[in-house]
Parts: structure tokens; C-alpha cells; sequence
């Protein structure tokens, strides 16, 4: 299983659903997640408590995918 960290490359959203530039979370998954992916919009939602799929913002423009280690 590896650890990956998922970076905001710009703000997107509104109202109180807004991700910000530079907001991230790590997950960590056996295979290489895809920006949509429940496991990155559930780590977002647990530490921000904002949903990124509701804000527009599951493609890979809007979402950085780093593989850690």
C-alpha cells in the first residue's frame, strides 16, 4: 500500500463548500487514486469537512496527485 497527497491547485467551490489553493490530505491506496476517487473525497470531507466532488473539483487540473516516499 502506498501513501499519496492530494494538493488544491486552485480555489473552486462556493459558499460554504470552498477548497482553497494549497488545501491537502494524504490517503493511502494500493493502487494510484483517481481524482474523483471516494477515498480523496472522503479524507477531504473528514479534514475540512468540504466535499470537492460537490464543488466541481474532481479532474486532475483542479487536484494535484503526489505519491509520498
Amino acid at each position: 500500500m502506498a501513501f499519496y497527497r492530494v494538493t488544491a491547485k486552485t480555489r473552486f467551490g462556493s459558499g460554504s463548500n470552498v477548497i482553497e489553493q494549497g488545501m491537502s490530505v494524504e490517503v493511502a491506496s494500493s493502487y494510484h487514486p483517481a481524482p474523483q476517487g471516494k477515498e480523496i473525497v472522503a479524507a477531504f470531507q473528514q479534514k475540512y469537512g468540504r466535499d470537492p466532488q460537490r464543488a466541481g473539483g474532481t479532474g486532475s487540473s483542479r487536484l494535484l496527485i503526489e505519491k509520498l516516499g
